[in-house]
């Protein structure tokens, strides 16, 4: 059972840790009709989202304030790229499996952890994981409904981090230009877990190693996943990005 945890420990947690409340603050982002991808007409609700994906230093403020153990840590081991196993790597490492400094966690997007420890995250956070629709809906800068191929821009350079355009590697977060509401790499650099519905996830965004389809909004043929079989596995290509 997911537990409560008391606001204050947590704005505690967050001082102790340095982090910025101004360059982490959620951006707003209002709701209004909007057709999918796939086709679909929805009504989005308005909405709070990060401007950036979730961090290694955000997750460890979380464990900081509750001792929680990731799956990646009682299965002891990961998998890296290249369906190698990582013994004893965790969210404390990057996505090639070396470990972060600690001065480069606020810095660095989150890998290696679980739908089922995402969701523990979200709760501690007051958030919640984004839905699919709404992660379209952000990427094409919502009401704006803007047409760019990737988020912000026409040009995969100035907004995506990937190796079709510059990037080996993933990179410090908000090191490419923001799409127009202010969000960050919603193109590139980590992946991200969307909620379909109570029984699918699905990844979007694209990551530094994918081609560059996968950093549309389109799911560039990103299969669905059902949470029954995959809530428990970490990787190195599972990240997140939080709304409420």
């Amino acid at each position: 059972m997911i537990g409560r945890f008391s606001p204050i420990l947590s704005a505690f947690c967050l001082c102790a840790f340095g982090l910025s409340a101004q360059s982490r603050e959620m951006i707003y982002v209002e709701g209004g009709d909007f057709v999918t991808s796939t086709g679909q007409s929805v009504q989005i609700a308005s909405f709070y989202i990060d401007p950036y994906e979730v961090t290694i230093g955000d997750f460890a403020r979380f464990v900081e304030a509750t001792g929680y153990v990731t799956q990646a840590e009682k299965d002891k081991s990961t998998s890296l790229m290249g369906d190698e196993k990582g013994e004893g790597v965790n969210w404390r490492f990057d996505m090639w499996g070396r470990p972060v400094a600690p001065s480069a966690y606020d810095e660095t997007p989150l890998s290696y952890v679980s739908y089922a420890d995402m969701l523990v995250y979200c709760e501690w956070a007051g958030k919640r994981l984004i839905r699919e629709e709404e992660w379209e809906y952000a990427f094409r800068e919502g009401a704006k409904n803007s047409t760019f191929k990737y988020s912000g821009s026409n040009q995969g350079k100035r907004v995506a981090v990937m190796e079709d355009f510059d990037s080996v590697t993933t990179t410090r977060i908000g090191q490419k230009a923001p799409n127009a509401l202010g969000i960050y790499d919603m193109s590139g650099n980590q992946n991200e877990i969307c909620v379909v519905d109570d029984n699918r996830i699905i990844i979007r965004g694209g990551n530094f190693v994918d081609d560059a389809s996968m950093a549309t909004v389109q799911r560039a043929g990103r299969p669905l996943m059902p949470i029954a079989e995959v809530g428990n596995d970490h990787t190195w290509y599972f990240g997140f990005r939080c709304v409420k």
